[in-house]
């Protein structure tokens, strides 16, 4: 499976993962057998990230636009089975490491704030957690009918 960009109006999502990333420039990126252990390419997956994030506000900055680093957020995970439950869970895998851009507007590095997949956040419209816990949105949409049917009262 090989993950591409998902852009809307003023929205991205960039999606990767290490066998998208590898087959790209086979010459460019390293090699990931089973042998080398796990974390191992995750702190590959978050550098390259950390890259392409870089150059997506380039090009913003180029365009006459600045990314708001301020609203940028990432996850980074590794959906597995467990069997025990017949689920799809999901582990954390940053390991410490963080993506980091360069603002040209203030001359600045900025770390980007790295989230938990349980940690639900607004993204175009609807409120979203990479491991598919409703109960944010379901929150969200109970307070508007409340103050939507008290405006009708």
């Amino acid at each position: 499976m090989t993950d591409h960009a998902v852009q809307a109006v003023d929205d991205t999502s960039q999606c990767m993962n290490i066998k998208g990333i590898s087959n790209v420039s086979r010459s460019s990126f390293p090699n990931f057998s089973d042998s080398i252990s796990f974390q191992s390419p995750c702190k590959y997956l978050i550098s390259t990230a950390s890259s392409t994030s870089q150059w997506w506000s380039n090009l913003l900055w180029t365009s006459g636009g600045n990314l708001n680093l301020g609203k940028c957020f990432y996850y980074a995970f590794h959906p597995y089975i467990d069997f025990k439950t017949n689920s799809i869970k999901y582990k954390n895998i940053s390991y410490g490491t963080y993506i980091k851009i360069f603002n040209q507007a203030d001359r600045k590095f900025h770390h980007v704030q790295d989230l938990l997949p349980n940690n639900a956040r607004r993204m175009l419209g609807v409120i979203l957690a990479p491991d598919s816990d409703s109960a944010s949105q379901m929150k969200s949409t109970i307070l508007k009918a409340k103050e939507l049917k008290e405006k009708f009262l």
